[in-house]
């Protein structure tokens, strides 16, 4: 999982396919999902 910034949002948007999470430490559901996006982001690396 990689924290976009101004400076590096453009390089990896451009690599293909990307899920941008919109995430707040006040957010309950942000809360909720956050397990399972650290999940898939490690499963979709190491499928490459």
């Amino acid at each position: 999982m990689i924290k976009l910034n101004d400076k590096n949002f453009k390089v990896y948007t451009q690599k293909g396919v990307s899920l941008v999470d919109f995430w707040a430490d006040w957010c309950k559901p942000c809360k909720i999902q956050g397990p399972i996006v650290s999940q898939i982001a490690e499963e979709m690396s190491a499928n490459g």
